[in-house]
């Protein structure tokens, strides 16, 4: 198996069908800036097998280098062992340089995914994990009914609220900052990172076909949500959060039981929540409540190697 590198353009060209939108070529042209340089990679012997991108940051190869998830590109989803050929090639390609893979949970891509974890393991690459939580788009009553006791009160006291939930105009950067700033809140108030600017979202919206949604209460926003479409059938929650106020009202439960009333039936089957913490620390609070609300905890897995 021998690795080349392609350009933007011929990447693109070689691996039109993507496992999901961060391993596409305009999600990595448009993020570039934030590494020293970008690596499309194919894997091929009698015929190509396989591609990856790549970003030098800091001298680590990233895959992904500004996502939550990366992993390999294929056209026909290889056997076992060429997955594991395609990641010793990998290996030996990087000549001792430090990298470190990324994959999206098993429901992204099943079997490729499952594949990829086995050709990691059996090359004795460092494996890292991590929590991730996904909800199951189901009909809005038989969401409510498979809650807990304590879940469904609490959903229930914030239904008997005066509130309200929108989808925004996507198109609208008023509408985008609107949803932002009240991430922008949460994120100061929990004291959680914010990494993406308003100018990220407002350039990554169209790319990712960002979706923003906001609940209000007695006509005070108080939670909002930034979701992308990364997948058929999938849809993520990259941002969510409330800003503290209404907390009788349970603004959060609120949130996700409208979201998903707003998938169903649409054709959506996932709606990826995200991970409930880092590849170093579980945040038990969050992952209890992503839980609570429904969710399925999988993992998602790091590889790394020097």
């Amino acid at each position: 198996m021998t690795v080349s590198e392609l350009s933007a353009k011929e990447y693109s060209a070689l691996f039109p069908h993507r496992p999901h939108l961060f391993n596409s070529v305009e999600f990595a042209e448009l993020n570039r800036y934030k590494c020293a340089s970008v690596h499309y990679l194919a894997f091929s012997d009698s015929k190509f097998r396989g591609g990856l991108i790549a970003g030098e940051c800091d001298g680590t190869l990233m895959n992904p280098f500004s996502a939550p998830f990366g992993g390999f590109d294929f056209n026909r989803e290889p056997s076992a062992s060429k997955m594991i050929e395609i990641v010793e090639s990998l290996k030996e390609w990087l000549h001792g340089r430090r990298c470190a893979v990324t994959l999206p949970p098993a429901f992204y891509a099943p079997g490729s995914t499952e594949k990829s974890v086995y050709a990691f393991q059996q090359t004795h690459w460092h494996q890292e994990s991590l929590i991730n939580h996904h909800l199951t788009v189901v009909d809005p009553a038989e969401y409510t009914s498979s809650l807990d006791s304590k879940s469904r009160n609490k959903l229930k006291r914030g239904l008997d609220c005066c509130h309200s939930f929108a989808k925004l105009d996507t198109r609208s950067h008023a509408d985008i900052e609107r949803a932002y700033r009240i991430i922008a809140v949460n994120r100061a108030r929990k004291g959680y990172p914010l990494r993406m600017s308003l100018d990220d979202v407002v350039a990554t919206a169209p790319v990712v076909q960002a979706e923003f949604f906001i609940l209000s209460i007695d006509g005070i926003d108080v939670a909002s949500a930034q979701i992308y479409n990364p997948a058929p059938g999938i849809v993520q929650v990259i941002y969510w959060g409330d800003t503290g106020e209404a907390s009788e009202c349970h603004p959060m439960n609120l949130l996700a039981y409208h979201i998903l009333k707003h998938y169903s039936g649409t054709g959506i089957k996932v709606i990826d929540v995200g991970p409930s913490g880092d590849f170093d620390t579980l945040n038990p609070g969050l992952a209890d409540f992503k839980e609570s609300i429904g969710c399925t905890p999988t993992l998602k897995f790091r590889y790394t190697i020097n």
